[in-house]
This record gives structure tokens, sequence and C-alpha cells, in this order.
């Protein structure tokens, strides 16, 4: 946290993007050291919770983003499958490039998409 803050204290400007286990990191480390977090907290200009799920929407759009050629069907077939794997997000990504590797290994240009 010292590194974090000196990079602060000079004026460069930095994003944390953090899981709820760092906030508990925190307040452990406070407890063994006597740090106190609030000389981070303090220098926080902006702070969001990001939502702890995706929306169908959500998926889909990062489903379009790996398939761009993808039909409807198979962009919601893409995202139900994210919704439904521990991989979620990297599960799209991982079978696109399965789907791509698999039509390229059959001599196709373009991946099947569903009907």
């Amino acid at each position: 946290m010292s590194w974090v803050l000196s990079i602060v204290n000079a004026g460069v400007p930095i994003v944390l993007i953090v899981t709820d286990q760092f906030l508990h990191a925190l307040k452990r480390n406070e407890r063994r050291s006597g740090w106190q977090s609030s000389q981070l907290k303090g220098r926080i200009a902006d702070y969001r919770k990001l939502p702890d799920s995706l929306s169908d929407s959500d998926l889909c759009a990062v489903a379009k983003i790996f398939l761009p050629e993808g039909n409807e069907d198979t962009i919601r077939k893409l995202a139900q499958n994210a919704k439904a794997s521990e991989k979620c997000l990297a599960g799209i990504e991982f079978a696109v490039k399965k789907a791509r590797y698999l039509a390229s290994k059959e001599g196709r240009e373009k991946v099947p998409l569903l009907n």
C-alpha cells in the first residue's frame, strides 16, 4: 500500500479494480500493522461498486464482440453458456476460439452458426 500511496502522492492517476477480498485484506492489514486504510480511502476520487452479476444483454454484448458475425440464436446460446459456466466471460472467448479452430480444421473460413 505504501507503493500505491507514493504513486498517488506523486500526482500519478491510477485505477484500482479490486474484489471484495481486497477490502478484507485491507482490514486485516490494519489489524496486524496499525496502518490506517483511511490514508488510501481519503485519496479515492471516484468509487463504483460493480454489479455482482452480468445481465443477459451484457453477456450478449460480450458474445457479439467475440463473434461479430454471430446471429441472434448463436449469440444468445453463447450468453446462456457463459451464465451457466464458472468461466463466465472467459467461457465465451474459449467457445468462440474453439469453434474457429474446429471450423478451420474442417477447411471452413467461417464458424457455422445456429439456426
